[in-house]
């Protein structure tokens, strides 16, 4: 074993230890949420680059991230890290060396490093190495250009195109197959060579009928769900058998469900298709027997609980063979054979748009983020076989001593390619959670990933599993794994969460308090309530919400501890502590709204949203109808909007100048007639397409938003700040459009209309900083890597989005493409059975991939997770969460049938102890389980207590805004209208001084001697004109003078001739003048230099001199009254000198030419007056230093040049 033992009382654990010392590999580093695995990974690279006996260079490693913000934080530490080496072993000419070399290190996304490889061995795949990359814009601009060409020729040149285009497209456009080709290009760039993937799929096709219906993969895999759901459709009988055979229950249907279930059991057992086939044909549902009144002894409530099982296995079976058996298999070959021809055909014109698109990418001398990927395989390996090193990649693999990958389990198998080429599948640390892969939309293959997990350890390779979560009270951990023990399996979540992928406590430092319980949340929507006057019935979305809010408000106003690790004490949450997780954003703005009506600050990070933001709309308007002003619905948009503020009466009236025309006719005869102004619209239309002709976009769009002030008027609206940054942000969006190859108005609309098309969306611009004390709203994908103190999860209740799987056509890595039967002729449409099968493959897949994203979800919470959602028909969705009580974990068939969170949550929670209160309520047994780690709050909120409980400021608000509406007056009560007009801003203390201090500055509010002094300075600061300068400089400035000559002196001169030495060295490098050396006490100098203060400068082992700082302290250390402000100071300022003693103590030393001499009796009254004096500045250095550093300073003082002493503080 290829490691060093963990030495006695190293902090790492024993397991972190192993994957920082460790040297055989590969190696796979399975790190679980919050188990410290960055430090570990910067730990690991700081090691091989300071081990005395194996030290490498840091250009011998390659560092793998799968962002440029987390490349950018590994560099920073690293840098650190070696820094504090430095300090350590100051002599150390490797260590410089590494830290000169940091900013070229390969310690970047994989696409900086392709790209690097691509300028660099460009004439390998001949290309230009000045090529610049494409952004989204460009890129789809392109692909659109080169589709519509293609699609121009393929329709004057190819009758046979005639076929695809029937079979792909619907009655009115082609864009379907256009879609079609652009996903099959972009989904087969995932695989090392696309070209064979998609030949791959024509195969699929092609030999249907070249081996046993038995031997095909896909029937392979078709046996396998028809096996699981007749096993799952026997358990479902044994329970309705032991039902019926129990006292009281239905015995009379006993008979006929054992000819059932031995009729299950028996196709079950079938190994071949055609034998399971006849199986299947025979299984039938008769009648079940009649059971009238007088059966006495059979309870009729345990009669009907059996219908229902016999009932879902009944659909269970019928869905079977509707899916998998309604045709025989020569059928299902037929229908395969075919589609051939039509597939072959498809697969010509993906690879023709591959050729033509590389090749317009090229004309443009610009590449794509894919295209690095691809171009960088190519020259790291031989022609055609992607498996095999280049010369190249022989170089790299000579050349790097390890390749260590960040987020492995985010890998796709171009990038996988690339790694084991450069690292010659032996230099790999890799680190990895495959239960946090949530990029399936991006190609990520978390199988890579599961695939060493299993197998390294057994034939070839290490696994070292991080376990220990160092980010969570233990609450939230049992929390986490009693769920998932449950839920997650490989047979569906793709990982057994067994005891390596559980999650182990790691911090036991949170301080003790009272909440010991995960929370659940249940909104009862009560929909047969009926309500009473003056209440109105919520949008199921809104209770939630308001749900949220009011638990949001309930822990803000009772003071909820969290742990704060800065101050490393308890303290009342604030609302940054608080983040919202949804799994998409649809219904944010309620969120929202019902925050901000119960006074709760929020921000929604949301990426979607933007096109709809009013004040966007309305400018793509109004660049709608400059490219083109016939367009009705965008012009009538623009003359109602603020921008020219017609009335729809006034609308009205300008469409009847022309009835039958457009709109823009219309308004030009009212504009003739001189109606309302509508010349000058007309004028201003007329002008701004003219404008557009000679200006470039962004230009152009800034010049709207000043002649109309629209962006000045948004300012106002609620949310200005947003809608200004909006605003911004398309005008940031058409100065990047106008970056790329294509120009012109016109094209850039079209781009923003294919976005919206295809659902993409540049989200709402940032308007709040990272600091702000808001409420977070956010996407899951968005927090994964952040944590926060309380994680509230929302809409647990919403249905997992499978909307990708009622397409016409799927795609899958390994199974191909499985297209609908077509018969055009016909108009005749159906899924074969080999759709069924990648469908169900990748539904499976899709449960897989929500499973980890609910597990990324919970595990973002450090001390309270709450989970929220609405459930419909309270009392029968407990029922049917509660039908496996008392079973081992949740079974498969009830997981693989999820449709929500809840849907996993509710019935793994069901058997826990602290659901029984719940059970009950809904009229379920409980039953006895046994006690568990885990805690668990579970509330149930009706609507009618939601409604009730409305914020008064909100029926206030809107009782008066409905009597403004109608033209009353507001009456007696203006409370509302009082309190906004008398708000007083909280913070406005923080208004009259300037957030960031110098010490100097602060200094004043501790100095009592000199509290009678003014601040101005004694002497101007500014050069003095030549006429009236004089030979001698003020006393400030001969400070300034020996303040600078300290500065760049060598502290081991000890004579006046050496003095003098260094004195000519900064002359000469005009870091003095003659003026201000002829300044300079040398006599001083040198007492200073050969003094005790000196000799330890002259003996240290490591020194910085003017050391700048920025340091925050709380602003109530100096304005008392501004206690409890939670208002903070930045405190800046520069430290003459530290050192570090040869006991390698750090010290800090400030030089002063105060004069002392005369003023004084003797040394000890000048020592107490100095510090006296300097006291509060000398300790703020202090503090400062000792936090940013993260060490102890020994000594702090002040050497006294006039004076001749040293003072210590």
């Amino acid at each position: 074993m290829e490691w060093i033992p963990k030495p006695e009382g190293v902090f790492w654990t024993d397991s972190q230890w192993e994957a920082l010392a460790r040297e055989e590999k590969p190696l796979l580093v399975a790190a679980a949420a919050g188990s410290g695995k960055t430090a570990v990974l910067v730990e690991r690279i700081i090691r091989k680059i300071t081990d005395e006996e194996t030290a490498v260079d840091l250009n011998r490693l390659l560092v793998v991230t799968f962002t440029n913000a987390a490349a950018a934080e590994m560099k920073q530490r690293v840098g650190k890290a070696i820094e504090k080496k430095i300090t350590e072993q100051p002599a150390s000419s490797h260590l410089r060396r590494q830290l000169s070399l940091l900013q070229r290190a390969d310690i970047s996304t994989l696409h900086s490093f392709c790209m690097q490889v691509i300028r660099t061995y460009y004439y390998e795949v001949d290309v230009d190495p000045h090529f610049r990359m494409l952004d989204e814009t460009e890129a789809q601009l392109l692909e659109e250009e080169v589709m519509e060409e293609m699609f121009e020729t393929a329709y004057a040149e190819d009758k046979q195109f005639y076929m695809l285009v029937d079979y792909f497209t619907g009655d009115r456009t082609d864009e379907q197959l256009k879609k079609l080709i652009l996903d099959l290009y972009h989904f087969s760039r995932s695989h090392p060579n696309p070209s064979a993937w998609l030949d791959s799929i024509l195969e699929i096709y092609n030999n249907a009928d070249q081996t046993s219906f038995n031997s095909l993969s896909w029937v392979k895999e078709a046996k396998s769900y028809i096996t699981d759901s007749l096993k799952s459709a026997e358990a479902e009988y044994n329970r309705a058998l032991a039902a019926a055979r129990a006292p009281g229950g239905p015995y009379k249907y006993v008979e006929l469900l054992e000819e059932e279930y031995a009729k299950i059991i028996k196709a079950s057992a079938q190994g071949d298709w055609e034998d399971l086939y006849s199986c299947m044909q025979e299984i039938t549902f008769k009648k079940m027997p009649s059971i009238k009144k007088a059966d006495t002894d059979i309870d009729s409530a345990q009669k009907e609980h059996v219908k229902l099982i016999r009932d879902k296995i009944k659909k269970q079976i019928n869905e079977l063979f509707t899916v998998y058996f309604s045709a025989s298999p020569a059928l299902i070959i037929d229908d395969m054979k075919s589609m051939a021809p039509v597939i072959q055909l498809l697969n010509k014109y993906v690879k023709n748009f591959s050729e033509q698109n590389q090749l317009a990418k090229l004309e443009k001398n610009a590449l794509h983020f894919s295209d690095l990927e691809h171009y960088c395989l190519n020259i790291l390996s031989l022609k055609g076989n992607y498996s095999n090193p280049s010369n190249v990649a022989l170089q790299y693999q000579a050349q790097l001593q390890e390749v260590l990958i960040d987020e492995y389990q985010d890998t796709n198998f171009v990038q996988e390619a690339i790694l084991m080429l450069l690292s010659g599948r032996k230099n790999l640390f890799m680190v990895g959670d495959v239960k946090q892969s949530i990029y399936r939309f991006r190609l990520a293959e978390p199988g890579l990933f599961l695939n060493k997990y299993k197998n390294y350890g057994k034939e070839e390779g290490v696994r070292i599993d991080l376990s220990q979560n160092f980010r969570s009270r233990g609450v939230i951990i049992n929390s986490v794994n009693y769920i998932f023990n449950q839920i997650m399996s490989e047979s569906l979540g793709e990982l057994d969460y067994d005891e390596a992928a559980s999650l182990k406590q790691g911090n036991f430092s949170f301080p003790e308090n009272d909440d010991k319980s995960s929370k659940i949340i249940l909104v009862d929507p009560e929909k047969d309530k009926v309500y009473e006057e003056g209440e109105d019935e919520l949008e199921t979305s809104q209770l939630e919400a308001r749900a949220t809010a009011q638990e949001i408000r309930r822990m803000i106003d009772r003071k909820f501890s969290v742990y704060d690790k800065e101050t490393n004490a308890s303290r009342p949450v604030k609302y940054r502590d608080i983040v919202i997780l949804m799994r998409s954003m649809p219904w944010a703005e309620t969120i929202i709204e019902e925050c901000k009506n119960a006074e709760i600050p929020i921000f929604a990070d949301s990426s979607t949203g933007y096109f709809e933001a009013v004040e966007v709309k309305v400018m793509l308007s109004l660049l709608q109808i400059i490219d083109n002003p016939y367009q009705d619905i965008p012009l009538a948009s623009v003359l109602r909007s603020p921008i020219f503020s017609y009335t729809e009466d006034e609308l009205t009236e300008i469409r009847l100048f022309a009835e039958e025309a457009d709109f823009y006719s219309a308004l030009k005869e009212a504009a003739a007639a001189d109606y309302l102004s509508t010349s000058d619209v007309v004028q201003k239309i007329s002008s701004w397409r003219d404008a557009v002709k000679t200006k470039g976009l962004s230009e152009f769009v800034w010049q709207l938003f000043e002649e109309t002030g629209y962006i000045e008027y948004v300012g106002g609206m609620p949310g200005g700040k947003q809608r200004q940054a909006n605003l911004r942000s398309l005008y940031d969006r058409a100065r990047t459009y106008e970056q790329t190859s294509f120009r012109g108005l016109f094209r850039f609309l079209r781009f923003i209309e294919r976005m919206r098309e295809r659902g993409d969306d540049l989200g709402k611009a940032r308007a709040i900083g990272e600091q702000e004390d808001v409420v977070r709203l956010m996407t899951i994908h968005k927090s994964k890597g952040l944590e926060f103190p309380i994680v509230i999860i929302a809409g647990l209740n919403k249905q997992f989005n499978m909307m990708d799987l009622n397409n016409s056509y799927l795609k899958h890595k390994d199974m191909g493409l499985a297209a609908r039967f077509i018969d055009p002729e016909n108009r005749v449409s159906y899924p074969t059975m080999y759709f069924y099968v990648v469908k169900e493959k990748l539904r499976r897949e899709m449960l897989a991939e929500e499973m980890r994203i609910l597990y990324v979800a919970m595990t973002r919470a450090e001390e309270k997770l709450i989970m929220t959602g609405t459930v419909k028909d309270f009392d029968s969705a407990i029922n049917g969460w509660a039908s496996h009580l008392g079973e081992n974990g949740v079974p498969e068939e009830v997981r693989s049938r999820a449709k929500t969170y809840f849907d996993w949550i509710m019935p793994a929670l069901f058997n826990h102890p602290d659901a029984a209160e719940t059970l009950t309520s809904a009229g379920v047994q409980p039953i006895k389980t046994d006690e568990d780690d885990s805690s668990w709050s579970i509330e149930r909120i009706q609507a009618s207590e939601l409604i009730s409980s409305a914020p008064a400021a909100v029926h206030q608000k809107q009782e008066l805004l409905d009597k403004v509406v109608s033209g009353q007056a507001a009456g007696e009560d203006t409370s509302y209208v009082d309190r906004k007009f008398s708000w007083k801003y909280p913070h406005r203390k923080a208004t009259v001084t300037e957030v960031k201090k110098s010490v100097t500055e602060l200094k004043r509010f501790e100095e009592d001697a000199y509290s009678d002094r003014s601040w101005a300075p004694k002497e101007p600061s500014f050069q003095r004109p030549a006429f009236i300068q004089t030979t001698s400089q003020s006393s400030a400035e001969i400070g300034t003078i020996m303040h600078a000559v300290l500065q760049y002196i060598d502290y081991q001169a000890s004579s006046e001739k050496e003095i003098d030495m260094e004195l000519g060295k900064m002359l000469a490098k005009e870091l003095l003048t003659t003026e201000e050396a002829d300044q300079v006490d040398k006599k001083q100098l040198l007492d200073f230099l050969n003094s005790e203060t000196g000799n330890h400068l002259k003996n240290a082992l490591w020194i910085e001199r003017e050391v700048p700082f920025t340091y925050s302290v709380p602003a109530s250390r100096f304005y008392p009254d501004w206690e409890g402000e939670e208002e903070f100071l930045f405190v800046q300022g520069i430290v003459d000198c530290v050192y570090k003693s040869q006991d390698r103590s750090l010290h800090i030393l400030d030089y002063k030419t105060d004069k002392i001499t005369g003023k004084f009796k003797d040394h000890t009254k000048a020592a107490e007056s100095v510090r006296e004096r300097y006291h509060f500045q000398l300790s703020l250095y202090r503090e400062a230093l000792e936090s940013a550093w993260d060490t102890q300073i020994q000594s702090c003082g002040l050497y006294l040049l006039e004076g001749r002493f040293y003072a210590g503080i």
